[in-house]
């Protein structure tokens, strides 16, 4: 028996933690993980097929790109990028405005009282109705947690903030990658009401896109018609001039000279007068464009154009210039603008112009932060950067032709005298005419334009009623469900064995330094006490205690072969100089030392060995309620008062098992205990039994145990799995080996073989046992009685 007086060391290593203990972990915690995937799985059906339907209709669109003036002029691949133009309709798509016409068209439509979104109409929930709150508490709670004034009321309903914010949250903006499609998609509790919104987005949508294209054509046909009505007023009072000075000088017609001399300068001045014409409707947009940039803005715009930076300045300038050259080529060669060499000159009048907006633009890179950006804001910058741009060239435009018209003027003073003043009123009403059927083109093309209702967004599929909802999704809300339960079962399992400081395998007990001697499992207490009454023919509830002597009671069980298995082991720890007397302990109360101490005595006797069963807890003694009898006269008595042995020791219904209980509780159990006459007693009941067994208090408690001990040939700690702490279970190694208490080892009690732990253990420890015990059990005997 090398471990007796060995110095047990309380410390915890490390442990190696292999998959079969994960098993075994997860094993033991399977009502935890079951529990928590059942609970799991009912709230994940219960939310699953209670919820309300979401359905989800959507519409797809294509969005070609709007011909503004500057888009007409030259092509830059900043402006005609997807990204900017998709992007900024998906901005006016979640804009409040477009929102807020939404929702007046549809409280005016027909179908209004029917709408969910409008809460005309209310949705029957399924399942509990957790609005069923006493009236005082919800009003209370209602009022504490929303603080809004009468007024606060009123400007939300005259601006219908909350349906806005319900619109907004209920719509999805999406575009189709390498595309010009955007989708609009909507969600509502009704299917055709999904459909519905999702239509009237779109519809009002293509209302206002087809009004922002109208907008320009309005004007410039206002413009338009303005400017004709003063020139057909001045081209009649031309005409009537000319008519009255034919009549009073009698000159009806022109040289030749004069007649050409006369037809270029009105086709200039005409052009002349169409390039003022230009220039003023430009300068009409830019002043209303510019009215829509707030004051950062458009100090950037400033900023962009500022003629002092010189690189901007030489751009500028030979903008200027190629117009200038431009013109004075066609004027001069007769050429138009078809031909090679003005084509040459255009190409590379619009580089100019697409490097003057990229050196613009890099200047400032906008002159706005990230926050300050929006795609509409930039668009419009773009724009007006564009419409500057295009001015420099229509300034220069007018100038030219301006600078024409003054050189054949004076060719014109130069004429002879008596047909000057019949050329100026015959150019005065060629000018005239020729602006006037400019203007009227224009005015008729406007009238098409405005006709024809021109927009830039193409309804392609329009939204049809879905025929499933979206929400909730069943399926994956009950396998969410399930594998949140296992998850979160898993978790708990491996949380409570972490924080879990209790013993429950040898390796446990290893690990703190104490050696297994056997491992027994837990007791069936329901069964135990049916065969007790079974057996004993009685229904008295004093022998509910009986449930302890299972290996008397029930022999063919698998704790009383576990008791067997453990009587070996006892006899083979130090075969040279067998055990005859031994202390059973443990380090805590409720640990099961007293049932382990009776069932070791009944294994023993039932191998016909004669036991001596001493109860030395005198604090909380429990042998005499086990076995039936009295408890005084006992241990103290026999001590204290010097009666003999017969007087003391009593025979039990367990063949060869005799017992001395605990007697009278003295005030000293410790100087009793660590009396000479006890251990005298004790070693004269070693030389008339074959074995003794002694019932000690636990060693943490007090130090009884280790007092017996030192006049006993053994100790033997018994270790509940699932109940001794480690730590508990470590101060009592210590406490042990401190005094140096003869240590065999330790017993683990209580084994749950169904769980992770201890049915590889128990079959493991109590195999080999099983076929040979009454064959020993009669050789034994045999010896006795050659003695």
């Amino acid at each position: 028996m090398s471990n007796l007086s060995t110095q047990h060391q309380y410390d915890f290593q490390e442990e190696e933690i292999s998959l079969h203990d994960y098993l075994r972990i997860l094993f033991r915690g399977k009502w935890i993980i079951f529990i928590s995937f059942f609970i799991s799985v009912l709230i994940s059906g219960y939310v699953a097929f209670t919820m309300s339907p979401v359905y989800e209709a959507s519409t797809l669109i294509m969005v070609s790109p709007r011909q503004g003036q500057a888009g007409m002029l030259f092509q830059d691949p900043f402006m005609s990028s997807n990204y900017f133009k998709i992007n900024n309709e998906i901005e006016i798509l979640k804009s409040e405005y477009l929102a807020r016409n939404v929702i007046d068209y549809l409280k005016n439509c027909s179908i209004s009282d029917s709408l969910f979104f409008l809460g005309n109409k209310k949705y029957a929930k399924k399942g509990v109705n957790f609005s069923t709150i006493p009236g005082l508490l919800k009003d209370f709670l209602k009022n504490l947690l929303t603080k809004e004034t009468e007024s606060d009321i009123v400007i939300q309903d005259t601006l219908n903030r909350n349906l806005v914010r319900a619109l907004k949250g209920s719509m999805e903006i999406e575009s189709i990658r390498n595309t010009e499609a955007i989708k609009v998609k909507v969600s509502s509790i009704d299917p055709k009401e999904a459909a519905f919104i999702a239509n009237t987005i779109v519809r009002e949508y293509y209302k206002m896109d087809t009004d922002f294209n109208l907008a320009e054509v309005v004007e410039i046909k206002s413009f338009i018609e303005e400017q004709i009505n003063t020139i057909q007023k001045d081209l009649m009072k031309a005409e009537e001039n000319l008519q009255n000075y034919q009549k009073e000088k009698g000159v009806y017609s022109l040289q030749e000279t004069a007649k050409t001399l006369i037809e270029q300068l009105s086709t200039f001045e005409a052009t002349y007068y169409s390039a003022m014409a230009d220039l003023e409707v430009l300068k009409q947009k830019l002043e209303n464009q510019e009215k829509e940039l707030n004051a950062r803005e458009k100090w950037v715009v400033k900023e962009a154009m500022n003629t002092s930076n010189p690189y901007i300045s030489q751009l500028r300038t030979a903008i200027a210039e190629f117009e200038a050259e431009k013109i004075k080529v066609m004027t001069t060669q007769g050429i138009g603008p078809e031909h090679e060499a003005i084509s040459e000159m255009n190409t590379r009048i619009r580089e100019l112009k697409n490097k003057l907006f990229e050196e613009s633009k890099n200047l400032t890179s906008l002159g706005l932060s990230p926050e300050e950006q929006s795609q509409i804001s930039l668009e419009l910058m773009r724009n007006v950067l564009f419409n500057k741009i295009n001015i420099i060239g229509l300034e220069t435009k007018t100038k030219e032709y301006k600078r024409l018209v003054d050189q054949y003027n004076i060719k014109l003073n130069s004429l002879p005298k008596k047909n000057l003043d019949y050329i100026r009123l015959e150019r005065e009403r060629q000018v005239k005419e020729k602006y006037y059927i400019l203007l009227k083109t224009k005015h008729q093309e406007s009238r098409i334009t405005e006709a024809s209702k021109i927009s830039s967004i193409r309804i392609i599929d329009p939204a049809v009623p879905p025929e499933w909802p979206v929400k909730p999704k069943k399926k994956l809300y009950l396998l969410l469900g399930m594998f949140l339960g296992v998850g979160l079962g898993v978790g708990i399992t491996f949380l409570r064995e972490y924080f879990d400081n209790s013993i429950y395998t040898t390796e446990h007990m290893q690990e703190i330094g104490l050696e297994t001697i056997s491992i027994i499992p837990k007791i069936d207490e329901k069964n135990a006490l049916e065969k007790v009454k079974h057996l004993k023919k009685s229904k008295r509830e004093e022998d509910f205690l009986k449930d302890r002597m299972i290996t008397h009671y029930d022999p063919k069980s698998s704790v009383a072969e576990a008791y067997r298995t453990l009587r070996t082991n006892i006899q083979f720890i130090n075969p040279d100089n067998p055990i005859k007397s031994l202390v059973i302990t443990s380090a805590g109360p409720g640990d099961g030392k007293s049932t382990t101490t009776v069932n070791i005595g009944i294994a023993f006797a039932k191998l016909g060995k004669k036991v001596l069963l001493i109860d030395g807890d005198l604090r909380k003694p429990v042998q005499h309620k086990v076995f039936d009898i009295p408890k005084s006269p006992g241990l103290t008595d026999g001590l204290m008062m010097d009666l003999k042995d017969e007087k003391i020791i009593r025979k039990t219904e367990v063949e060869n098992l005799f017992v001395v209980t605990a007697g009278q509780i003295p005030p000293n159990p410790s100087e009793i205990l660590a009396s000479r006459k006890l251990q005298e007693y004790v070693i004269r009941m070693k030389e008339e039994y074959d074995i003794v067994l002694v019932d000690s208090p636990p060693v943490v408690a007090v130090t009884d145990a280790s007092i017996i001990s030192k006049f006993t040939d053994a100790i033997f700690l018994v270790v509940k799995a699932g109940s001794t702490d480690k730590r508990v279970l470590g101060r009592a190694l210590d406490i042990l080996s401190q005094v140096k208490c003869p240590l065999a080892g330790g017993i683990l009690n209580g084994v749950n073989i169904s769980s992770g732990y201890g049915s590889y253990y128990y079959y493991y420890n109590s195999a080999y046992q099983y076929n040979d015990d009454n064959q020993k059990s009669k050789k034994y005997q045999q010896r006795r009685k050659n003695k």
